[in-house]
């Protein structure tokens, strides 16, 4: 992930609303970081942060003749009523949520949720220390207990981890983004690509990202935490980014190609053979977030909006038969995503800056931490798979950026 233009745009998304009061954070230094490499991370900012849990990853050769003449397919069906999910055992959507504030260790005066495991036990951030020049000490909660890892390079992050305590990320050095590990207390370089990042990890350790950290990024398998990057096949001409990983190997990527107007849903199955998937209708595009057996969840947004730049900020869920290429509608929702489970829930922020959570069955607003004074940096960031905790960060009364997870119930 870039700098605050990742995690100071696409997750605090501070920028987004004029503020009501004045900021104590270093938006200036925000503003530079962002632009520093915006050219060449613009388009992480449509895969947004996937929390996901998976298995491994089948080996595949780096192209195959099939795909490099392959053309996104277009026009998925569209089910009016959705149908009861069959997917996944029923949990229970929560109803009612409280907020508590994550400690930040060594004193710094602001910190943020940048991921988490699939149970929400694990969180992980950073922390943002007085004069950080771009420098960041990784954070990981773990019930109650907080502790700092020391990921080399600048613009430092932790973007997901395993319930048994892995975790993956990167960190920035002269040449671009570096893919890093951490496990048992250590912090290793992902061995196969000069530059790249690593997104996820599922439960058996297999860990997924993209090789390169420019505009020409192409997703990437780790099959363990020692083994060398294999390069996913892409169809020719395109370029993209990982968005999640399903448990039964299957990986959803965000491709874009120089001559599309808009960026394209793809699919490698567990025999990492890959496929463009159907377009929800004309004029549309999806956007996966997370993926459940058979079923990809993610919102439709629209051509337009997205050539013109505009923010999603009132967008439709929606779920995605991977067997029947058939879309199902869930009610809209006024809020602008940052990350979904695999039963679809998404969470993210509204448009007033309120952090929320929709589960298909309406929206939540969070609470925050200034009695319930909305400011311009409420975001919820990760979800767990039964949407019971939710992180992410909130302004404190002074309008600093606080951690905070908060405890749902139904």
């Amino acid at each position: 992930m870039e700098s605050e233009e990742r995690y100071g745009v696409a997750v605090l998304r501070v920028l987004d609303v004029e503020p009501t009061t004045a900021s104590k954070v270093d938006v200036s230094r925000a503003v530079s970081d962002g632009r520093r490499r915006r050219l060449i991370r613009r388009w992480t900012r449509m895969g947004a942060c996937a929390a996901v849990t998976a298995v491994a990853v089948a080996s595949v050769p780096l192209v195959t003749d099939a795909l490099s003449r392959e053309e996104p397919a277009v026009g998925g069906s569209i089910a009016a009523t959705p149908p009861p999910p069959t997917e996944s055992p029923a949990v229970t959507p929560p109803t009612s949520c409280t907020v508590s504030r994550l400690p930040i260790p060594g004193g710094h005066p602001m910190a943020l949720v940048t991921g988490a495991d699939p149970t929400g036990r694990l969180l992980l951030g950073r922390a943002y220390p007085k004069g950080h020049k771009g420098r960041y000490p990784v954070v990981i909660w773990d019930n109650g207990t907080t502790r700092t890892v020391d990921v080399p390079g600048d613009d430092q992050s932790l973007r997901d981890a395993n319930t048994a305590g892995v975790a993956v990320g990167s960190g920035w050095s002269d040449a671009g983004p570096v893919p890093y590990v951490y496990r048992d207390g250590k912090v290793s370089r992902l061995a196969g690509v000069r530059t790249g990042e690593a997104i996820a990890i599922n439960e058996a350790g297999v860990i997924v990202g993209q090789g390169g950290g420019t505009p020409d990024s192409v997703p990437v398998v780790w099959r363990s935490a020692t083994a060398p990057a294999t390069y996913l096949p892409m169809p020719s001409g395109w370029t993209g980014n990982v968005v999640a990983v399903g448990e039964d190997g299957s990986v959803l990527a965000l491709l874009r190609s120089t001559g599309k107007r808009t960026p394209q849903a793809y699919l490698w199955g567990p025999d990492g053979k890959g496929r463009t998937l159907p377009k929800p209708s004309e004029g549309e595009y999806f956007r996966p977030y997370s993926i459940q057996r058979n079923v990809a969840y993610g919102v439709v947004s629209s051509d337009e909006t997205f050539v013109k730049g505009g923010s999603d900020r009132r967008v439709t869920p929606v779920r995605l038969d991977l067997t029947t290429g058939q879309y199902t509608r869930l009610p809209a929702v006024s809020m602008s995503p940052s990350d979904a489970n695999g039963s679809g829930w998404l969470v993210g922020s509204t448009e007033k800056g309120q952090g929320a959570l929709s589960t298909g069955n309406g929206m939540i607003t969070l609470p925050d931490l200034n009695n319930h004074h909305s400011s311009t940096a409420n975001i919820a960031s990760t979800v767990s798979e039964d949407g019971r905790i939710v992180a992410g960060q909130a302004d404190d009364a002074k309008g600093v950026i606080q951690p905070v997870v908060w405890t749902c119930a139904p």
